[in-house]
């Protein structure tokens, strides 16, 4: 008896199709950054840590993210000692015109941790009359 793969096992190009029509391609690093007239939000989803495990900088319209979660168990009946370590960093260019004289504002809850921006307020063009 003879036994039929699918078709789509022989084609090079399905894998391609699946993997750009997939979810898990479109975020992988846990960032959302969006913006309205007057701010910039940046979203970092951070599972697993507490507050004081990250450390966020700006400097120069640039954002970095960093942190490390260091974890130890040990058993002394089964003479058992785990230690792991694992650490992150995100950096990226700020968009939009960001107003430095406004410190940002950082919100911290549930693993994720909300970063917002003020930008410049825009300049209005000026209007021009004649003298008479």
């Amino acid at each position: 008896m003879e036994q039929r793969l699918p078709q789509r096992w022989f084609s090079p190009l399905s894998l391609v199709d699946e993997i750009e029509n997939s979810n898990w391609l479109s975020n992988p690093t846990g960032l959302q950054i969006s913006e309205d007239e007057t701010h910039v939000f940046i979203e970092a989803s951070l599972p697993g840590l507490s507050e004081q495990e990250i450390d966020i900088t700006y400097e120069k319209g640039n954002l970095m993210i960093r942190g490390e979660k260091k974890e130890s168990e040990e058993d002394k009946k089964k003479k058992f000692y785990r230690r792991s370590s694992r650490s992150f960093v995100y950096q990226m260019a700020v968009p939009g015109n960001i107003d430095d004289a406004v410190e940002p504002k950082a919100e911290f809850t549930n693993g994720v941790a909300k970063i917002t921006f003020q930008k410049k307020k825009k300049d209005l063009p000026k209007r021009i009359t004649f003298n008479k």
